[in-house]
């Protein structure tokens, strides 16, 4: 069969390259022997994959093999860390045979070494690789990928031998032989896509979320590089600093990153640092625009989450920092031993961090599934419930995450969603598995739970890569007593998301609801309150398992009862469920005590003493601002001079600060606040709030679901 008509494999491509220009993948499809058991392989062509893969255009190249008579087609395009592309595709006449990206055809990368020079003023980037790679027999030659804005210009032996190579995209075949082969790369490339991935500029070069290292099947590996920057610069990379010297205009700094890894990073800038030390340990910030305090106060956070991640396995760097880096862009990517920044700074985020752990110990190549942003996103939440900071029965009400649901969930399972099915694989790690996790941690237990994260990061063999069944596995070993198989098979290995109703009556000593499973029943951790007339609140969990009611023993009639309290399952809920809090009148207008000018939020506010204090934030002392006294009593806030008490907790308002949301009356409410914190504090699901100076919470208070769907008044 030819192509459309056309007579020659030359033109064949050039239609190919029209076809994935415009995207046209069900064209595309008529031309490509599909792999088995992946339907989605070439979704993200037209969906842009889950980082926006693509958006600068897609191509169609072709190599020869370097060692026989093999031809390869690729679709290339410039992509960020953890996206998809580089399709290669094995050519049989005019048919085309995907390659999947996670199959090494039967070599590993064991380890890279190397020497990086940056030409600032050519805005370009010189690498050689003294590259070790495993390699047994294959027909085929060994294919490493790229980043397609680099181009590699010779392959040679240790011993200076040249090795057959060809390049089309970001895709490179070379020559296989059999055993642990040593040889050096040399490659070189112009990074210009400032806060997508990689760039050179005048004030910073970063090669952070860009791939412009060598990968073969993203398997993970270790590596040492040298890196020559400018004199004054300041050189970040991954793991451990090993030497520092200036000779002439050149700044040379050398890293060992000895955790084998499949994401690298590395930025060289004229960056400011604060470092705190604490531990034996060496906590750092790095910018090139904030100030020396709000750097030192980002590096001052670090300590208590590496701390308490430690329960996981032993974090293994000598300290761990945060770079805030213009070019970088938006949101932030995890190093291992520092993250990077391209948003606001400073901030308490216990999300990166985490990722030493999950994707960094136990790696992900994030083809099958973003498991390790689930288990970011839920240390993060687990660390705010959780860590030895203030009252933990309070933090642990406040830091729960909302269940939900979103579109996402219906079309794939969280097991195998990965970059190919694009921007969806964002809402299945991100949202969907984090959630999970939290179930798991109601059916389990925390320390039950935590016993199992730390079994996966002690069993988890260097040099490979993980998926959801792995932890399965752990879970398993911890509980096999609770026989989990069915909630992993309800929540990771398939689609969907739970929609239940209920009923409630009270008899004869029993709560009695009735459940009106909407479509398929789920395994969940059902939690219900019952709320009394003597204001007493009573929370049971439940292991449901689909059952079409329960009863709980209660020796009084409750007054209100709450299912799902907290709206932890996966499932929609609505406004009317959650209780107003600090978060959600982040709207209202900031007015400033005069006296206090120190404690404002924001630089949008007001000192003009309001009338009403409906829909208005005030942040003052009520012993400077006689008028917010009432409003401080209601909510059991005492202030005297500079020190506040609440409930048996005293804090400095020069170093802390407390913030409470007071009903008004008529389905009306304001804020008050007095005290300052270095960074802004986060109340998460809290009403009122108590934070130190790091803005951690202290003390407060959450409301559970009084109204709503699944309440009931009784």
């Amino acid at each position: 069969m030819m192509w459309a008509g056309y007579a020659t494999q030359q033109t064949a491509l050039g239609e190919l390259d029209a076809l994935v220009q415009k995207r046209d993948v069900a064209a595309i499809q008529r031309f490509v022997d599909a792999p088995k058991n992946n339907t989605q392989y070439l979704s993200a062509i037209s969906t842009g994959g889950p980082y926006e893969g693509g958006r600068f255009g897609w191509h169609a190249a072709e190599a020869a093999s370097p060692s026989g008579p093999e031809r390869f087609v690729v679709f290339t395009t410039p992509l960020t860390a953890e996206d998809i592309g580089e399709y290669v595709f094995l050519r049989n006449g005019n048919r085309l045979r995907l390659i999947p990206e996670d199959d090494p055809l039967g070599a590993q990368i064991l380890r890279h070494k190397f020497e990086i020079r940056f030409d600032i003023p050519a805005a370009t980037v010189s690498i050689l690789d003294h590259i070790t790679v495993q390699e047994s027999a294959n027909p085929l030659p060994v294919i490493i990928r790229l980043g397609s804005e680099f181009k590699v210009s010779l392959v040679q032996t240790a011993s200076g031998k040249p090795v057959k190579f060809s390049q089309a995209g970001g895709t490179l075949f070379v020559a296989r032989s059999v055993g642990k082969q040593e040889f050096t790369l040399t490659y070189a490339g112009k990074p210009d896509k400032p806060t997508y991935s990689g760039s050179i500029t005048a004030d910073e070069a970063t090669l952070s979320n860009g791939i412009w290292y060598p990968m073969i099947a993203r398997l993970p590996a270790p590596y040492s590089e040298t890196v020559h920057g400018p004199k004054g610069w300041i050189t970040i990379g991954q793991g451990e600093k090993t030497e520092e010297a200036t000779n002439g205009d050149d700044h040379v700094v050398s890293y060992r990153m000895d955790l084998p890894v499949v994401w690298y990073s590395l930025a060289t800038g004229p960056y400011k640092v604060q470092e705190v030390k604490a531990g034996g340990r060496r906590f750092f910030a790095a910018s090139p625009r904030f100030s020396a305090e709000i750097l030192h106060a980002q590096a001052s956070t670090y300590p208590a989450i590496i701390s308490f991640y430690e329960r996981f396995g032993i974090f293994p760097f000598s300290g761990y920092g945060g770079l805030d880096s213009p070019n970088y862009g938006g949101g932030a990517l995890e190093a291992y031993s520092y993250a990077t920044y391209g948003g606001p700074f400073p901030e308490e985020d216990a999300h990166e961090p985490s990722h030493t752990w999950w994707g960094g110990i136990v790696d992900n190549t994030y083809l099958h599934s973003f498991w390790n942003e689930s288990f970011a996103d839920f240390s993060d939440q687990f660390y705010r419930r959780n860590a030895p900071i203030g009252n933990d029965a309070e933090r642990r009400l406040a830091f729960m995450d909302d269940g939900g649901s979103d579109p996402s969930y219906d079309r794939f399972a969280c097991a195998t969603c990965g970059a190919y099915s694009g921007p969806d694989a964002n809402g299945l790690g991100y949202g969907k598995g984090a959630k999970v996790l939290q179930m798991l941690e109601l059916l389990m237990g925390s320390a039950d739970l935590t016993k199992a994260m730390h079994g996966w990061v002690a069993d988890q063999k260097p040099g490979t890569a993980a998926e959801w069944s792995d932890f399965e596995k752990e879970v398993d070993k911890v509980r096999p007593d609770l026989k989990l198989a069915d909630f992993f098979a309800d929540w990771i290995k398939q689609p969907g998301h739970l929609e239940l109703d209920a009923t409630a009556n009270y008899h004869n000593r029993n709560l009695r609801l009735s459940l009106d499973w909407k479509g398929k029943p789920f395994r969940v951790p059902l939690q219900v309150m019952l709320e009394y007339p003597d204001g007493r609140d009573v929370l049971k969990t439940l292991d449901l398992r689909g059952q079409p009611s329960i009863s709980i023993p209660s020796a009084q009639k409750p007054s209100l009862v709450s299912v799902d309290p907290y709206r932890i399952l996966i499932r929609p809920i609505s406004d009317t469920e959650r209780p107003a809090g600090i978060q959600s009148s982040r709207g209202f207008t900031q007015v400033v005590d005069p006296a206090h000018l120190d404690w404002k939020q924001a630089d949008g506010y007001t000192t003009e003493k309001p009338a009403d204090f409906v829909g208005k934030m005030l942040l003052g002392s009520p012993e400077s601002w006689p008028e917010l006294k009432p409003l401080f009593d209601k909510v059991g806030f005492k202030v005297s001079g500079n020190k506040l008490t609440y409930d048996g907790t005293t804090i400095d308002l020069g170093q802390g600060s407390a913030v409470a949301l007071v009903d008004l009356g008529d389905g009306k409410s304001c804020l008050i606040g007095c005290g300052k914190s270095r960074i802004e504090p986060n109340p998460g699901r809290a009403r009122l709030g108590v934070f130190d100076d790091l803005g951690r919470f202290l003390r407060g208070k959450t409301d559970f679901k009084r109204s709503g769907n699944l309440t009931f008044n009784l």
